[in-house]
């Protein structure tokens, strides 16, 4: 593997993780009887941003290197589910991920600070974080288990 290659599978990771910290933010603001807008807005950004780079990361590293590398070497081994239920659960599910966080960062933008203060508001979109939240620890668990097999 290369130098490059490596460094975008740690980026693919750093990032997602990144991500998922910065949407579990906005979810716990978003639970405040009175939110930190500002500070709102900047985290739903900055988990789509983080989100968004660990998805082209992560594309370039299994398009170059983890299906002609790493996916024969798990399918052989102890451990084939691995791939087969773990990376394509994982793969299909991060596709998800980047457009529901696109919509949380849409709602905090696009809406005022009164707005955003309201429960009728915030409930919903601490429901969507929450599910982004989820589904991002969900694929982050995945790919633990995925690396794990490699061995």
């Amino acid at each position: 593997m290369s130098t490059f290659t490596e460094l975008t599978l740690v980026l693919h990771i750093v990032f997602g993780l990144m991500g998922v910290m910065a949407i579990y933010s906005a979810l716990v603001v978003l639970m405040k009887d009175r939110p930190t807008v500002g500070f709102l807005r900047f985290m739903s950004v900055s988990g789509l941003l983080f989100v968004l780079l660990s998805w082209i990361s992560g594309a370039y590293y299994y398009t170059t290197y983890y299906g002609s590398a790493v996916k024969p070497i798990i399918k052989a081994g102890k451990f084939p589910w691995a791939h087969a239920l773990m990376m394509e659960a994982k793969e299909h599910t991060f596709l998800l991920l980047p457009f529901l966080a696109a919509v949380l960062v849409f709602v905090v933008l696009l809406s005022n600070t009164s707005l955003l203060s309201n429960p009728r508001v915030r409930r919903p979109l601490a429901t969507l974080a929450g599910v982004a939240f989820t589904l991002g620890a969900i694929i982050a668990l995945a790919g633990v288990v995925v690396s794990g097999a490699v061995r």
